[in-house]
């Protein structure tokens, strides 16, 4: 798995879909990776054009994002420590 940020954007985390995977089976491995990081998934917002989970990994929250328009999955927090601490997790 790659992970970037787009120019001047640090509150939300992108994964490179390099092998050209289907949305559904991006989604899939970012919530595998969350999932063996110990993360929570604490509340599924739906909305019109994306599914939002609401996650919690050590006291950190953050939410990932699920475009249902084809533009993919990416991770989005607010709070610049615990975006790199993701940062770090998805670096192993």
């Amino acid at each position: 798995m790659e992970w970037f940020h787009i120019d001047g954007d640090n509150k939300r985390l992108y994964l490179r879909n390099i092998e050209r995977k289907s949305d559904d089976e991006e989604f899939e491995e970012i919530v595998s990776a969350l999932k063996r990081e110990d993360c929570k998934f604490e509340n599924n917002i739906m909305g019109p054009d994306c599914d939002l989970i609401r996650c919690k990994i050590n006291n950190m929250k953050f939410d990932l994002i699920k475009s249902i328009d084809g533009d993919g999955s990416f991770l989005y927090c607010e709070d610049i420590n615990t975006m790199h601490e993701l940062e770090r997790m998805f670096e192993r």
